[in-house]
């Protein structure tokens, strides 16, 4: 049997995640685009443009390519739409691991994504190297880390290496 919806279809745009949500950001300036609801970060749409564009460009000077995995294991924070975003703008794809996860579940689920590089939190950064002989694209054998916006007034956490 189909069912169906009594509400009219939901046209989907031809754009990819960050064309969507970042098409705009620059007009909307200064307006609040994230907000740390426990430290009051907040980042505009500008800065969120700015530094999905930033870290974009690293990844791809750093050797980035369509389709490889970058696995993104935080706390809910602002910077971590920066991360998904650029990797999505590059056409990688994005796994998330859960910040409870013990050392070996983060091992596990890095090993089976595939993940070249993995964005974490410093207190999170222990569990998240890669096996050892796992590629890594980083030029150190630390995780790529990024500090969250300590107050409202800071500017966004950038990602880095």
């Amino acid at each position: 049997m189909i069912y169906r919806s009594p509400y009219p279809d939901v046209e989907i745009p031809g754009l990819t995640l960050p064309e969507l949500i970042l098409g705009r950001a620059r007009e909307r300036g200064d307006h609040p685009a994230l907000i740390d609801a426990e430290t009051g970060g907040m980042m505009t749409y500008a800065q969120l443009a700015e530094a999905v564009d930033r870290l974009a460009a690293r990844l791809h000077e750093d050797g980035f390519a369509k389709g490889e995995v970058a696995a993104l294991c935080t706390p809910n924070r602002v910077d971590f739409p920066v991360a998904a975003y650029a990797v999505a703008r590059l056409g990688g794809i994005v796994t998330t691991l859960n910040p409870a996860f013990t050392a070996e579940e983060t091992r596990r689920q890095l090993d089976d994504s595939g993940a070249v590089i993995a964005f974490t939190t410093h207190e999170l950064a222990p569990r998240s190297r890669p096996a050892p002989g796992r590629r890594q694209r980083s030029r150190s054998t630390r995780p790529r880390t990024w500090s969250p916006c300590p107050t409202p007034a800071a500017p966004p956490g950038c990602p880095r290496a």
